[in-house]
Order: C-alpha cells, then sequence, then structure tokens
C-alpha cells in the first residue's frame, strides 16, 4: 500500500513536467504507471480507484470487473510469455460464455439519469460503449482455459458490422443485454449482441462484433477454441456467419469483374460532371444540391487515462460513442431536425489509439434521400466519422477508425414540412464515399420503412 501512495505521488510531481519530456518518453512512463497500478490493485482489492472501469459506464464497470475476476493475472512480463504454452484448442458451446447484463431503468432512476440524452430518450452512445465491453467479456470467456501455464491470446476489436435498430426504445421499462459467440474461425469469432425489452422481449437491437486473437509475444495470428452450436437459432447463426465468411474469401479472391469496373468509373465520373457546374457555374447549379464538404464538422480531443480499457489503450467502446455523437451533431446540423438512430454499419478499427494521443473526429454526410420512392416517410441521412490520430510535435497523422452510421429525420412532420437536399461530392475521393454510403442505404431500405 505504501508502495502505490509512493507512485501516486510521483505521478503527481511528474506530470506537471511532461511538456519538457519527448511525446513517446511521456506516453512510456504513462504506460507503465497504469500497468504497475493495475498489478498492484491485484494485491489490494479495496483499491478502486485505480481500476478502469470506474471511469466508464455501470454496466462496463461491472462487466471488467467479471472479467478482471477472471483473469490468471493481470499484467504478464515478456520473460514470463516465453515460459507459457499454447492452450489446447477446446470446443465449447455459446451457452459456455453467454453474458446477461440489464438495464434496471425502472428500479435505478440513478442509472436512468446517467444514460438519459437531452430529450429524455437514452444515449445511444453510451450504449455502444457497453456492447463494445459486453462484446469484449464474451470474446474473452470463450477464449479462456483456465490454465495458469498456457498463453491467453490478445483479442482485438476488428470490426462492428450492422447494428440496428430494430424498434425504438425508451426507459420506462428494463432493458436485457445478451452476448453470445455466435461464429468462430481459426484466429477470428463473431460475438452476436442482442438488447430486447424485457416485460415483453421484443428485440431492440441487433449488433455484431468480430474479434482477432493476437498471439501476445509475436503479434501473430492465433489460433481459438471452437464453437459448437446447440439449438435450432444457434445453428441458424452460425451457418449465416459462415456463409458470410465464405463469400468475403470468395470476393477476395475473385478476379476483377471489367464491367463492374468500367460501371463504378461511370458513376464516378458522373458525379464529376454535375460537381463541375457546383465548382464552375454555381449560378446555374441545382438549388437542391449541397457540396459535401459543407456539411464537414470535426472536433479534436485529447485522450485521457480516464478513457483507457482494461489493457491501457483507449477503450473502443469510448471512440464509438465520440465517432457516434460526432455523426449525430453532423446530422442534426445537415437536417435541421433531431435525428433518429436506425444503424451502424460498419466500424472498422484500424490502429489502436494510445493513452496521450490526440484523435480528431471528422464526420460529414456522405449520402441523403428523402427516401420518396420508399414507402417510410422520413428522410434517411448517412454520415460517415474517420478518427485520425495526429501528433502535432512529430507533424505525423494516421486514420485509426473509420465509422459509418445512418439517421432518419422527420421533416414531414410540422413545423418543419420540408425535404432535406441532395449531398454532392465533387472529387474523385468524395465520390467514392458517396457511392459508399448510398449502397449501404440502399441495401437496407427495406428495413428502414418498416
Amino acid at each position: 500500500m505504501m508502495m502505490i501512495k509512493l507512485t501516486r505521488h510521483c505521478f503527481k510531481q511528474n506530470y506537471g513536467s511532461f511538456a519538457l519530456l519527448g511525446t513517446s518518453t511521456a506516453r512510456n512512463y504513462l504506460k507503465y504507471y497504469f500497468s504497475s497500478s493495475a498489478a498492484s490493485s491485484n494485491n489490494n482489492n479495496n483499491d478502486k480507484d485505480l481500476f478502469a472501469g470506474v471511469h466508464h459506464s455501470p454496466i462496463t464497470e461491472t462487466l471488467w470487473r467479471k472479467r478482471s475476476a477472471s483473469k490468471k493475472m493481470e499484467t504478464i512480463t515478456k520473460e514470463k510469455l516465453s515460459e507459457l504454452s499454447l492452450p489446447e484448442i477446446l470446443t465449447k458451446n455459446p451457452s459456455e460464455s453467454r453474458t446477461n447484463m440489464q438495464y434496471a431503468f425502472k428500479t435505478a432512476p440513478t442509472l436512468k439519469d446517467q444514460y438519459a440524452n437531452a430529450w429524455g430518450y437514452i444515449r445511444h452512445g453510451r450504449v455502444l460503449e457497453d456492447l463494445d465491453a459486453l462484446a469484449g467479456n464474451v470474446a474473452f470467456h470463450h477464449c479462456k482455459d483456465d490454465n495458469p501455464n498456457t498463453m491467453f491470446p490478445s483479442l482485438v476489436t476488428a470490426s462492428v458490422d450492422h447494428m440496428k435498430m430494430l424498434n425504438r426504445f425508451t426507459m420506462d421499462c428494463d432493458i436485457d443485454l445478451i452476448g453470445s459467440v455466435a461464429w468462430t474461425g481459426r484466429s477470428s469469432m463473431v460475438i452476436n449482441l442482442v438488447l430486447s425489452n424485457a416485460d415483453c422481449n421484443t428485440r431492440l437491437i441487433d449488433a455484431n462484433f468480430t474479434f482477432v486473437a493476437r498471439n501476445p509475444a509475436t503479434g501473430k495470428s492465433m489460433e481459438i477454441n471452437r464453437i459448437e452450436p446447440e439449438t435450432e437459432e444457434e445453428k441458424a447463426l452460425y451457418d449465416k456467419f459462415d456463409l458470410l465468411d465464405q463469400e468475403r474469401k470468395a470476393l477476395r479472391n475473385a478476379p476483377e469483374d471489367p464491367e463492374a469496373i468500367k460501371k463504378h468509373k461511370d458513376e464516378i465520373q458522373e458525379l464529376k460532371t454535375q460537381a463541375n457546374i457546383m465548382k464552375d457555374m454555381p449560378a446555374l447549379a441545382d438549388g437542391n444540391m449541397m457540396p459535401m464538404y459543407r456539411t464537414r464538422t470535426e472536433n479534436t480531443t485529447l485522450m485521457h487515462p480516464q478513457h483507457r480499457n482494461m489493457n491501457n489503450k483507449i477503450f473502443g467502446g469510448f471512440l464509438m460513442r465520440r465517432a457516434f455523437e460526432a455523426a449525430f451533431s453532423t446530422c442534426y446540423l445537415f437536417g435541421g431536425s433531431r435525428p433518429h438512430f436506425l444503424e451502424l454499419e460498419r466500424v472498422t478499427f484500424k490502429r489502436p489509439v494510445d493513452i496521450g494521443n490526440l484523435v480528431k473526429f471528422v464526420s460529414h454526410v456522405s449520402y441523403s434521400s428523402n427516401n420518396i420512392e420508399g414507402s417510410g416517410e422520413h428522410a434517411i441521412v448517412h454520415v460517415e466519422t474517420e478518427a485520425f490520430v495526429v501528433n502535432p510535435e512529430d507533424c505525423t497523422s494516421y486514420l485509426s477508425n473509420v465509422f459509418h452510421f445512418t439517421f432518419a429525420l422527420n421533416l414531414h412532420l410540422e413545423p418543419l414540412n420540408k425535404e432535406i437536399k441532395d449531398v454532392l461530392p465533387l472529387n474523385t475521393h468524395e465520390a467514392e464515399k458517396y457511392i459508399t454510403g448510398r449502397n449501404m442505404v440502399q441495401d437496407n431500405l427495406s428495413s428502414y420503412n418498416k
């Protein structure tokens, strides 16, 4: 305990002089401090303030405490890693790692207050954090073998696909969260997450997280436990993702289709032709068109230690929340009406984000539709948000994450009674984003109109 107090004191004394250190030196100090704190907290369960989960939502904190209690060890040295053997590959049922949580909104007013947005509905950004934590717990329990002499894989969120809002929900009822392994490959797995109304068992959100396993010593892919579905629903879900995996592999290995390439180039050229009118003859341009770059918003945030996950990287759920809120604001500014979240179409996690990084979130509307041809009465807006890690000292930056969100706008209601403008890309790069957003919306338009 005295060692912990001394470490804290040194941290407080030295934090103010970080400006005198190089960026990498400061980050290494932070990494050492928090990894040491995590190891120390294992020896003292009363030292709760050093646990990463206390800085996040109650659900995330509870999930991480459960995972921490099941861990063989919180930190491990490289020397120790070399002594561990690879685990025996087991075959597990989905029920063995299935994890259940609940938003007890009816009996916990404080919890309800923590999740409420400005209009009294639930903050979807906070839900995204919890879903990421829930998926991580499921992945962890599926991979563990309870053998302290074997190596545990480093689990990384690779992507989030097709998180759909199936029914709108309020916080007047309790909400169940259930996470299960739906499919496994050699070194990857898909975690299926479902949110449902606890009173009537109505599905509210369906989401799929893909995790990949890495060897902590080499950084290469690592084989994981297999999954054997039991129920008909589990088997159907497994077959669905197995087919998707086969289709993706076939698509990667398929030769390029000359006709598809030509059609894609023609679409881009047609968009650029319209853009030329906007750029060179703006007085003659269609008044219902809005240049894509004019929809752009951005904000920059410093990644603090309170944003970390259990591995002392920036929590992916926190990045998703910030990206969602940036996309929500962009859509709100564009449409002039409070957006309704429909879908998180895709998230790709390209590179991890460290404590001390400066992250710039850049959002823009990539596609918009008044949905005239559909049976729905709401307009559809697709927003892309990119997260860039920027380093002013080194004058470097790189793309860390890409997020795709789809929203609905009730513009037909009084007093608005108006239509949104069509987004127009002005160059090839924007045209690519426009086509991606349009295809995502059109692929799911029938579900949006229900």
